[in-house]
């Protein structure tokens, strides 16, 4: 009987760690933004609606929002993007919302920013701010949007129902391959991991008593 009940807590601390490494491996998708603009072109994106692996971004109305082709004539900035990205035309107004199209959690992990590069005192910037599924918000602002590929990883960003990037300053910032998962089902594993550290304390006291 005692063996039996040293292979169950075994097990359920096995499976446990099983679940919890798959959590930890979930792969990642990526928002590029390719074909939204033709080659060496712009096109309008306020007030439109972006869906791309499984995620619905809704473009603000107010401000102009653009997305531009990395290849466009007279924007410098933008060439070493793999492709199109999404640019902020006005500097107060622009701005989207993001939510997973199956009404499920995501985690933002990293997001790729830059510059047109039309204006030598760029200086733009983005505040993101995530919306948790249970209530209340994290927020994290990028200053000093340049020309060129910066990717900037993001903190305490997990479990969100939405994601609002606005740009509040700056001269034409522009972002692409915004990189989410979707959010990790923990507890179910925690409980399992702690059924089995349960039964392993169970069994040393046994002995000890024997």
């Amino acid at each position: 009987m005692e063996k039996l009940y040293l292979l169950g807590a075994v097990c359920a601390c096995t499976m446990s760690y099983g679940f919890t490494a798959n959590a930890n491996t979930i792969p990642t998708q990526v928002i590029t933004f390719n074909g939204t603009a033709s080659e060496g072109s712009t096109s309008t994106a306020t007030g439109t609606t972006y869906m791309e692996v499984g995620y619905s971004l809704v473009i603000g109305n107010a401000g102009a929002a653009y997305f531009v082709d990395n290849n466009t004539s007279g924007f410098p900035g933008v060439i070493d993007f793999d492709d199109d990205v999404l640019e902020f035309n006005d500097p107060t107004l622009s701005s989207f919302s993001m939510t997973k199209d199956d009404g499920e959690l995501f985690d933002l992990i990293s997001v790729e920013t830059g510059s047109l590069g039309r204006d030598v005192n760029d200086d733009g910037s983005f505040v993101f701010t995530g919306i948790f599924g249970s209530g209340g918000t994290v927020t994290q602002t990028i200053l000093g949007v340049a020309p060129g590929v910066t990717t900037n990883l993001f903190t305490g960003f997990v479990g969100l129902s939405s994601l609002v990037v606005t740009s509040n300053d700056g001269h034409f910032p522009v972002m692409d391959n915004i990189s989410v998962a979707s959010a990790v089902p923990i507890p179910a594993a925690l409980w399992l991991f702690g059924s089995g550290l349960l039964g392993l304390i169970g069994i040393a006291r046994r002995k000890k008593a024997a």
